[in-house]
């Protein structure tokens, strides 16, 4: 299992620790925007991102009334806006974690087989995840040690299905 090449790096942002709703700055914002062709950038509705045709309303089809029921996905792809209903029914590493179902459709419709996917919040690495199953080319970042080992571990376990 595998293709394509993977690079993990450690991050360092202002972001410490497990509280997830602390809101990346502009200043990180703007290098992502410098360094990088297109975006996707999940939980939307917590940042001040410049307007886009391209947003995605994933719908988590949530029944815990502590957890939002949605999620907005920004994207600088001048594409129609759209919905998407799925469960987040992966196993639960990380307090912020998507489903590969999602992070994978979303790079098969925004990307090409030859474009380098970079995620610069790995977190529970279902990004790297879903570049495998895909055989994308794929950069990421973490700055929790502890979250690397998690996602390492994970990574691992994928190649050797």
């Amino acid at each position: 299992m595998g293709g394509g090449k993977h690079k993990f790096h450690k991050f360092r942002t202002d972001y410490e620790g497990k509280d997830w709703d602390k809101v990346p700055t502009k200043e990180m914002f703007d290098e992502i925007f410098r360094v990088s062709k297109n975006q996707i950038i999940c939980g939307a509705n917590y940042f001040s991102l410049p307007p886009t045709r391209g947003i995605i309303c994933w719908d988590k089809m949530q029944t815990l009334p502590t957890f939002s029921a949605w999620e907005l996905i920004w994207t600088s792809f001048d594409r129609p806006a759209k919905i998407y209903r799925l469960r987040n029914d992966d196993l639960k590493m990380h307090g912020t974690q998507k489903p590969i179902k999602l992070i994978g459709k979303l790079i098969n419709i925004f990307s090409k087989d030859t474009d380098l996917i970079f995620d610069p919040f790995m977190g529970s690495w279902t990004t790297a995840r879903a570049c495998l199953d895909l055989k994308r080319n794929f950069i990421g970042a973490e700055l929790s040690e502890e979250y690397c080992k998690i996602g390492e571990n994970r990574i691992r376990q994928q190649i050797l299905i």
